[in-house]
Order: structure tokens, then C-alpha cells, then sequence
């Protein structure tokens, strides 16, 4: 008898001030929504993330001049290192026994032309015929 009195009084305030509930409702219904849309793109993006890693497999690893810098002085020590060049890429292939395969790979902005058309700023990169293998790269 007392839960459908409280359930009575309940229903009679939301009706008394049908504005705030309808106010009160909407909030919970964005925040609610909000915050499903956030954890489903996070799970997306470290699925993605998780799927890019698994391409690499677990016993593939690279080695380079800058690799990831933590700090600015960290960033500015690695600038100043020699870069890798196709002398270490001949030594470190001849004298890895454990390694499969071992490619260089080089990345640089540059313009593309074919014909009359150009585009500017685009990201060029390039390998030996075995990093398609290394990096599982469809072209």
C-alpha cells in the first residue's frame, strides 16, 4: 500500500512540473547517449590500434634515427644522430642470423605528378621488396 502511495506522489510531481521533468529526462538521455558514443569510439580506436600491432606480429621491430621522443631535449639529441643509411642496412642484414627479412624504409613529403596534375604535400614511402612482407602491406 505505502510503494503505490510513493509511486502516486512521484507520478503527480512529474505531472505538476511536466518542464523539469521533461528537462531532467533529456539531460539524462544526452549524458547516457554521450557517454555510449565515447566508449564506443575508444573501443574502436584501440581496436584499430590492436590491428595495425598485430600486422607487425611479435617479433618484428624497427630501428631508426628518431623513433618516438619523449621530452624536447630527448627529440633535440635524437636530431643530432646520424641517420641510418644503406650501409648499416647491408650490415645489420648480413650480420642478424635471427632475422627473416630486413628492409630500409624512407618517408618524405614531396609532390606527385602525372601528366598536367600535381599534389602537393603528399607522404611518399619506400622499401626494399621485402618490407610488404615485414609490415603485412597490401599495395
Amino acid at each position: 500500500m505505502v510503494a503505490l502511495e510513493i509511486v502516486k506522489v512521484a507520478f503527480d510531481a512529474l505531472c505538476a512540473n511536466r518542464l523539469r521533468s521533461t528537462l531532467t529526462l533529456l539531460g539524462v538521455i544526452f549524458g547516457v547517449t554521450s557517454i555510449m558514443t565515447i566508449i564506443s569510439a575508444l573501443e574502436g580506436i584501440m581496436g584499430s590500434v590492436e590491428e595495425d600491432l598485430a600486422t607487425l606480429g611479435p617479433s618484428t621491430f624497427m630501428v631508426g634515427k628518431m623513433m618516438i621522443a619523449t621530452s624536447h631535449d630527448e627529440f633535440m639529441r635524437k636530431r643530432k644522430r646520424k641517420p641510418i643509411d644503406m650501409d648499416a642496412y647491408e650490415l645489420i642484414r648480413k650480420s642478424c642470423e635471427l632475422c627473416e627479412r630486413v628492409s630500409p624504409r624512407t618517408f618524405k613529403m614531396g609532390t606527385i605528378k602525372y601528366r598536367s596534375t600535381a599534389l602537393k604535400g603528399v607522404g611518399i614511402m619506400g622499401g626494399t621488396y621485402s618490407f610488404i612482407d615485414i609490415v603485412d602491406m597490401q599495395v
